[in-house]
């Protein structure tokens, strides 16, 4: 993404920050608002809304409505804008990530401190036989991850003040002490692809936690994947 693209969300009536992004394959990021999604149109320097066909009667990346909820949903959205659901009954929805070979995709709930790993049929973009992947790790709560090159999972973790990378198999390969207690989410960047680059929060860090909030660049000698790109509507 263009380092020079800041996008005002004030101008499309948000008052609340995007709560996700993603790099479509035509030009220009594309961003989760709270109940709805929207493009940045370049040449209007502004933020549209995508239709997608149908109402979302739900609050995106947002915390259950009640402490241990289970009301989030897992929900697909087709580059022909048709919505489905995949899994209902999640607490707080985190991991969205695919194996190098597509074959996996791993998706998790906070508050179960779980990730499971499911079937992906690439093809027609549809997941099947879930299980569990990472459950009950002791440190923190599964939060956001990614996938890298050799399929060995990231996930960061909440309250636990690491990462730990997860061998194909399920076993805990490495744990990778932070700085900061609320690890979030992650990714690889960088040239080649060798920077991990980690996010924490300041949200419910307890005092004297200095760094939460901040954004850290780890240099590794694991490559990760390139992003993945949405298909955007009405585009080939």
């Amino acid at each position: 993404m263009d380092q020079n693209w800041v996008l005002d969300f004030h101008q499309f009536g948000q008052e609340l920050p995007p709560d996700a992004a993603l790099v479509r394959r035509t030009v220009g990021p594309k961003a989760v608002l709270n109940d709805r999604v929207a493009r940045f149109d370049s040449n209007a320097n502004q933020v549209v809304e995508v239709s997608v066909g149908q109402t979302l009667d739900i609050h995106i990346n947002r915390c259950a409505s009640e402490a241990g909820g289970q009301d989030g949903v897992l929900i697909r959205v087709d580059p022909d804008r048709k919505v489905s659901s995949w899994r209902r009954s999640v607490g707080i929805s985190n991991t969205l990530a695919w194996s190098p070979d597509r074959r996996r995709f791993y998706f998790g709930d906070s508050l179960r401190n779980v990730v499971w790993v499911y079937d992906y049929d690439f093809s027609i973009g549809e997941i099947s036989n879930e299980r569990p992947f990472l459950e009950g790790f002791a440190a923190g709560v599964a939060d956001g991850s990614t996938v890298d090159a050799e399929g060995y999972l990231w996930n960061c973790r909440f309250f636990g003040n690491c990462i730990v990378r997860v061998a194909p198999n399920g076993k805990i390969a490495r744990v990778i002490e932070m700085p900061a207690q609320n690890i979030t989410s992650c990714t690889f960047g960088g040239a080649d692809l060798t920077t991990l680059h980690v996010a924490s929060a300041s949200a419910e860090a307890p005092r004297g936690d200095r760094l939460a909030g901040s954004l850290f660049a780890i240099q590794t000698k694991i490559k990760g994947q390139p992003e993945n790109c949405f298909r955007f509507f009405d585009h080939k």
